[in-house]
């Protein structure tokens, strides 16, 4: 496999009327995402835009993770943006990614326009003649390290990184086609949709107001039999602080990932006793790995951090001292990850002081990620982060 398109195309043969991804505005079918996204790729191809990213700016997700896949048909990278940015903020970022096109609202193009930056609206895209010749040209040329998305408008993600992550770290998580996920409150929701699209399962966007009331936000999981959760630690904290976890049925949950630092051990614990079924697991990674590259499922030691765990398969995470030198249990030092799962780069950046080479040798190209995070191994040999390094180069820390 070389193109994460063929994962829909798979399923499209198997289940096309499934349900793939649902909201509170409306739902799309496998074979609704396949045809609308082939016919943006070839609108996309007949206005010569290829090669080039292709912003995405759509409150829907249905039609935003569509949009993205019909840039990924037109040869094009594409970059999900929150339509809720900042005006400021968002003209910053397209004038700096410089994109051949935004797909949008219409409302939206107005907007756009007056910045100077072409732009389509979805319907105008997404409803035309499919040019399955140009389709197929395009796929002939395309190799699996060619860019497939602009993550926070800089990391560069390619086929090959995000097909190993979905295939290394799906069965850990036990994706299966009767998974059911609940899409979290942000993001681009890759981590979903694109284990969905491989295995043929569902994708619920869950209500953002619904984060504001967790009565509300466990009645919501319930009723849509969710079964797998891949969210913000400090959403989890919240719930977990709010008491709202009794009323969360253990008869469906099955697995509830977390990302970043901000759940306590204790309120893991929370967690644990209220779904003693499920399974927790810790995942650590940015965009620069392709998402999660290590995971943790166990409880911490009293008082400690939620250690980030072992990595996933071909993929190694370094714990260097300062003169580029494995460190001791116990002693602190500087977090870097290498592997195929490594992001290409940062757009249009040739130097940012992350992407670097091996610090342990200089002996051929090894490419590391520089995460800029201090870490141990504490004395179960355990991996747990610290704190930010400071003097770090590069984009905005993490």
């Amino acid at each position: 496999m070389k193109n994460i398109l063929q994962y829909l195309e798979k399923t499209v043969r198997q289940v096309p009327y499934n349900l793939f991804l649902a909201e509170e505005q409306g739902a799309m079918t496998f074979r609704e995402v396949y045809d609308q996204a082939r016919a943006i790729g070839s609108y996309l191809i007949l206005q010569g835009i290829a090669g080039k990213p292709v912003a995405i700016l759509l409150e829907e997700m249905p039609r935003a993770v569509t949009a993205f896949l019909g840039a990924v048909y037109g040869g094009n990278p594409g970059v999900p943006l929150d339509p809720k940015l900042p005006g400021e903020s968002l003209e910053q970022i397209l004038k700096s990614l410089e994109p051949g096109a935004v797909i949008c609202r219409e409302a939206a193009m107005e907007q756009l326009r007056g910045w100077g930056i072409r732009c389509f609206s979805y319907d105008q895209a997404a409803f035309g003649v499919i040019q399955e010749e140009a389709l197929a040209q395009i796929r002939e040329t395309q190799v699996d390290t060619d860019p497939v998305s602009i993550l926070r408008g800089e990391v560069v993600g390619c086929h090959r990184a995000l097909i190993e992550a979905v295939e290394e770290t799906c069965p850990i998580l036990e994706i299966s086609s009767e998974t059911v996920f609940a899409a979290g409150p942000d993001g681009s929701w890759m981590a979903e949709w694109i284990p969905a699209m491989k295995y043929g399962c569902q994708v619920h966007r869950t209500p953002q107001a619904l984060f504001f009331s967790p009565e509300q936000l466990a009645d919501y999981l319930n009723r849509n039999q969710i079964t797998a959760l891949c969210w913000p630690g400090r959403v989890l904290a919240e719930i977990a602080s709010s008491g709202a976890l009794e009323g969360i049925c253990s008869q469906w949950l099955k697995t509830v990932a977390f990302t970043g630092e901000d759940l306590s051990g204790e309120q893991l614990e929370l967690w644990q006793k209220a779904l003693p079924e499920a399974r927790l697991i810790h995942l650590y990674g940015t965009p620069e790995t392709t998402g999660a590259c290590s995971w943790y499922e166990g409880m911490p030691q009293p008082g400690e951090p939620i250690p980030i765990g072992r990595p996933f398969p071909n993929t190694q995470i370094l714990v260097l001292n300062d003169q580029g030198q494995p460190v001791r249990p116990e002693e602190p030092g500087e977090v870097y990850v290498r592997g195929t799962r490594l992001a290409l780069g940062y757009y249009r950046r040739k130097e940012t002081g992350r992407f670097i080479q091996n610090p342990m040798h200089c002996r051929y190209r090894d490419p590391v990620y520089r995460t800029g995070k201090v870490g141990m191994y504490n004395c179960q040999g355990e991996l747990v982060l610290r704190q930010e390094k400071h003097g770090q180069n590069g984009p905005r820390g993490r």
